[in-house]
């Protein structure tokens, strides 16, 4: 029986701060360097973070066939590794010893170019290990369920909220799950009609409960309208509500004020001046609608994140194209608490698109989401910055690679310094291969750390600020040909996630 080569260290490193040639097995071994640029994907970056002297290891699969190479069906083991230091002339010999890893040294994923080709790594320094406490899961059925938000509670446990197609009742079904601090499953639940209804965020109220905007197509005839629903602090619903128009009605984002007041975000084609416009309202607690703006051109415009200060100032953060053959830019808003503008920005220094949006310390705020470069062979890169009360640039920062590079979440932490998270998708010639990432800034833009989470096809969506200084991520991690999961994992203030190798992934069934 014929099995797909495995691979679980993707990038090799030689010399620092340069790359150098791929280490081969022998003299003939262009299959494993085949292997690799095959299977290789996207890194964050073109600079090698590891020194010389630091242990890197290398997992190279065994059975690699389906590329010329023989099979040793004799090994009791799918793959062979090799630990060494980095010095001028690594070993030639990589594959073929099945050396352990050290059980005492944490991992760290590094990028490096290798001979025109990406490929990835993973060193081991001496720091001690990850943090114990840190968890993976993974919830799931046998079609495709995904986390689109996360939001924690101040006790550490957390609501999740997106969509399954393993239970419900239509293509479509909203799942909500509770999570212990410790990852444990409390209670899970969908909702949902005979079409598509999908959560798309979620906010913790003052009182313990938690509110939810999803996209909702049943029991309308609508094209869709925003479905907010009220939950209290057990998981009971308190109440549902639709609202929208004729058309297409998608709230993106849900937030609480200092008032207790709901507010969403996302956009409209029932109302408006153009082909589609950019949405806010807001509700009392009990779902009744305060007020209802709508902003825009003549072309297309929609607004994807929103941030709410202290003062109850609300700011949201999205994309406007003027016509179909326009670029897109990043468009933020800034309104006061009555939905009354403030000021409006467009940024066009590259085509970009604005997708998330915190505010931070002396009314700051931070951007992130995409930016491409007129006439770049590469992909889409992450972009960021930090603007002043307003709007106007602090700093800003693109960090990418060959692949397509995109920013879903971001997070303020102490210090001011900013966690962002996204995925890196890569066309190969037979796969696609997407890879989650997480990164973090000081307030001046420097990266401190960036990790990049090796898994079988994995994406950030959401992440949330969790006691102690970790942080909790929300997304979905793909299965071969078997839909997808819903993936929720928690780090540590550096970003290590802590013994989540096999054996210690859980995977909880969607009932």
């Amino acid at each position: 029986m014929k099995r797909e080569p495995q691979i679980s260290g993707f990038r090799t490193l030689e010399n620092c701060p340069q790359a150098g040639h791929m280490p081969s097995a022998a003299s003939g071994a262009s299959g494993a360097v085949f292997l690799c640029s095959l299977i290789s994907f996207v890194a964050l970056g073109d600079a090698a973070y590891a020194q010389q002297g630091d242990l890197v290891h290398f997992t190279f699969g065994a059975e690699q066939q389906k590329f010329g190479q023989k099979t040793d069906r004799s090994r009791k083991t799918r793959s062979s590794r090799k630990n060494y230091r980095l010095r001028k002339s690594p070993p030639k010999n990589l594959i073929g010893s099945r050396i352990k890893r050290p059980r005492s040294l944490s991992a760290k994923t590094l990028h490096k170019r290798v001979s025109g080709r990406r490929a990835l790594a993973t060193t081991h320094r001496k720091k001690g290990r990850a943090a114990s406490d840190s968890w993976e899961r993974f919830f799931g059925g046998n079609k495709r369920e995904t986390s689109f938000s996360i939001a924690a509670f101040p006790d550490g446990s957390t609501i999740s909220a997106g969509y399954t197609r393993s239970k419900g009742n239509g293509n479509a079904d909203i799942l909500l799950l509770r999570l212990g601090a410790d990852g444990k499953l409390i209670w899970q639940k969908t909702y949902g009609g005979k079409a598509r209804d999908m959560a798309t965020s979620v906010a913790i109220l003052p009182d313990g409960g938690f509110v939810t905007a999803s996209i909702s197509q049943s029991g309308t005839k609508n094209q869709g309208n925003a479905l907010i629903m009220r939950h209290d602090k057990k998981g009971k619903l308190v109440w549902s509500k639709t609202f929208g128009g004729e058309k297409y009605d998608i709230p993106y984002a849900i937030k609480v004020d200092h008032k207790g007041r709901i507010l969403v975000a996302g956009y409209t084609k029932s109302s408006g001046v153009g082909d589609a416009d950019g949405w806010v309202f807001c509700l009392s607690g009990k779902g009744e609608i305060q007020w209802e703006r709508t902003f825009g051109t003549s072309g297309r415009d929609w607004l994807r994140a929103m941030a709410v200060f202290p003062d109850g100032r609300i700011a949201v953060a999205g994309g406007t194209k003027a016509d179909k053959k326009a670029d897109t830019y990043s468009w933020v808003l800034q309104l006061d608490q009555n939905g009354k503008k403030i000021w409006e920005k467009t940024y066009r220094a590259s085509e970009n698109v604005a997708r998330a949006i915190i505010p931070l310390a002396n009314g700051n705020l931070a951007i992130a989401g995409w930016a491409h470069e007129k006439g770049s062979i590469t992909g889409r890169d992450i972009w960021i910055a930090k603007l002043d009360p307003t709007g106007k640039k602090i700093w800003e920062k693109k960090l990418g690679g060959s692949g397509d590079d995109h920013t879903e979440a971001l997070i303020a932490l102490p210090n001011g310094h900013i966690a962002l998270a996204g995925g890196t998708t890569k066309n190969l010639a037979v796969i696609t291969v997407r890879a989650a990432w997480m990164l973090r800034l000081n307030e001046h833009g420097k990266l401190m750390w960036r990790r990049s989470f090796e898994g079988k096809s994995d994406q950030i969506y959401s992440l949330s600020s969790l006691p102690g200084g970790k942080i909790v991520a929300a997304g979905a991690s793909w299965r071969r040909n078997k839909g997808s999961d819903a993936w929720i994992l928690t780090v540590d203030k550096h970003g290590r996630r802590g013994r989540t190798h096999a054996g210690h992934l859980k995977r909880t069934r969607i009932q």
